[in-house]
């Protein structure tokens, strides 16, 4: 558990609890108004692949999460991304980032890949201003016009 003076606290929780399934509802809801009904793949059966699952509080209002997946021998998968629109531009989805990023570390993973979407223009800011480099889409993106997939090397 990550926490600091302004009340933000990251603690690891299993990505099929209540908590986590409502907050990521939250995200899939807010995905699919950008991109359109029925675009967005369903959450709740991937959520049970997750390795590791945070949700941020703020005070005790859930408000981010993230998550990683196993990819490959030595890549793992950002997942889940996602801060509550009236905490964005505070630094949240930096700290969730770092703490993503730690875990593959800590867990032997050499490499990180991740998807994004080109309606989500702050997301892709964010991935290149941490040195998150563009690549070919992969599986299921691999043929959406709309998804943008990065790889950093860890």
């Amino acid at each position: 558990m990550v926490s600091n003076k302004i009340g933000i606290v990251i603690k690891q929780v299993n990505p099929t609890s209540s908590e986590a399934l409502i907050l990521t509802a939250e995200l899939f809801n807010e995905l699919e108004e950008v991109y359109g009904k029925g675009r967005i793949e369903d959450f709740t059966s991937e959520n049970e692949e997750f390795i590791y699952f945070i949700l941020v509080y703020h005070n005790t209002e859930t408000i981010g999460c993230g998550a990683l997946k196993h990819f490959g021998d030595e890549t793992a998968e950002i997942k889940r991304m996602f801060v509550k629109k009236e905490f964005r531009g505070f630094g949240i989805s930096k700290l969730i980032l770092n703490d993503l990023e730690n875990v593959a570390k800590e867990r032997k993973y050499k490499r990180i890949v991740l998807e994004t979407g080109v309606r989500q223009p702050e997301a892709v800011r964010l991935y290149e201003k941490y040195k998150y480099k563009r690549m070919k889409c992969y599986g299921r993106y691999a043929n959406d016009s709309e998804s943008i997939c990065f790889e950093k090397y860890i």
